[in-house]
């Protein structure tokens, strides 16, 4: 049976693909209605601003209006081939990878030092392995956001990349885009970093002198 609510059409202004919300402007120049990921039918795919959003309105516990059946009717400027067509990665898209290497080198210098120190391989294995539970978590949160789930607290991100699992969550950041544009969670992460090569190049200054000290 054919529902009488009336259906809307307006261009997605704005979207949070981070939080999994945005705007529509209607085409009628009214209010912009707020539409949330949840609203849409067809969650395979993932709006973006500039495309064409049909929807019916309802109402939120706030009583303000919201999309609700929301349809991407027609993808915005993505249409265009010049855009659909994936470019060849410019030199300087490789910027941040080559970034990583170079924030690597302190922390892989004073875990071979380590290593030769207590003359066993296993605190190499110690970047690897966070690295990986890190990005597994950068990459589950991204597809709870996705899915309008229930998210991973920013603290355990927080966590596992203090513990040593940074490199995993700059790669994520970099191949899954996810926590890449929200500062305050940056700033927190750029942090953590700067830790790790303080660290990292105090142990290759005085390891040795503070193993002295402690007896091993």
């Amino acid at each position: 049976m054919a529902s009488n609510t009336p259906l809307h059409q307006g261009m997605l202004v704005s979207w949070n693909d981070e939080r999994g919300f945005g705007f529509i402007r209607p085409e009628g120049g009214q209010s912009e209605v707020f539409v949330h990921m949840s609203a849409f039918s067809d969650r395979s795919k993932r709006p973006q601003a500039g495309d064409t959003i049909s929807y019916t309105l309802t109402s939120g516990r706030d009583g303000k209006s919201r999309a609700a059946q929301a349809q991407i009717t027609a993808i915005g400027m993505r249409n265009d081939p010049a855009i659909r067509a994936r470019p060849r990665p410019a030199a300087s898209s490789w910027f941040p990878l080559l970034g990583l290497v170079l924030l690597l080198v302190v922390p892989v210098l004073g875990l071979l030092d380590l290593a030769r120190t207590i003359d066993s391989l296993l605190p190499l294995l110690i970047y690897p392995l966070l690295s990986l539970i890190s990005f597994i978590l950068y990459a589950d949160d991204k597809g709870r956001a996705q899915r309008s789930m229930r998210r991973t607290p920013e603290t355990t991100l927080h966590l596992w990349d203090g513990l040593g699992g940074w490199p995993g969550g700059y790669l994520a950041q970099y191949f899954l885009r996810h926590k890449n544009r929200k500062g305050r969670f940056l700033l927190i992460f750029r942090l953590i970093i700067v830790l790790h090569q303080l660290i990292w190049a105090s142990w290759l200054l005085t390891g040795d002198r503070l193993l002295a000290a402690l007896g091993i």
